[in-house]
């Protein structure tokens, strides 16, 4: 019996609207989806209306749409389950994305993956200190190991 790592892996990504994320996110979100992987969003804003504009423009199957636009792409008030072999992707402002990672990490979960996206006009000036903070990057190649 192999043992797995109960890790945490910490993932940043940095987008200059919501377009860009989404476009950034789909093909990340869709491979996981392929490999029949749990995907959790977690959202300071409602981006469900310019996902659906983004995600009609293109050539992904109608029940992977369904599947991507289901995960919740609109603001959460309350903390979501977790469950351990998860992704999770926190979309905000960086004091939302540093709140919703502590309340994720002191519940233990094993071996989950946060993807924290943070806009770049309010982080532009700190961006290298924030990316210096976690093990890699994602962009729209997959990710890009950092350490």
């Amino acid at each position: 019996m192999v043992l797995e790592e109960k890790k945490v892996k910490d993932i940043c990504n940095f987008y200059v609207s919501d377009y860009h994320l989404e476009i950034m996110l789909l093909p990340y979100i869709s491979k996981k989806i392929e490999e029949g992987e749990e995907i959790v969003i977690i959202t300071e804003k409602n981006l469900a209306e310019t996902l659906k504009e983004v995600i009609n423009k293109t050539n992904i199957n109608e029940d992977k749409r369904d599947k991507i636009i289901n995960l919740g792409w609109n603001k959460q008030e309350k903390d979501i389950k977790i469950n351990p072999n998860t992704d999770i992707i926190l979309i905000g402002s960086k004091k939302f994305i540093e709140e919703k990672m502590f309340n994720i990490k002191k519940q233990k979960i094993e071996n989950i993956r946060l993807i924290a996206c943070y806009d770049y006009n309010e982080i532009k000036d700190n961006m290298q200190d924030i990316a210096n903070k976690y093990d890699g990057v994602l962009n729209t190649l997959g990710i890009k190991n950092l350490k």
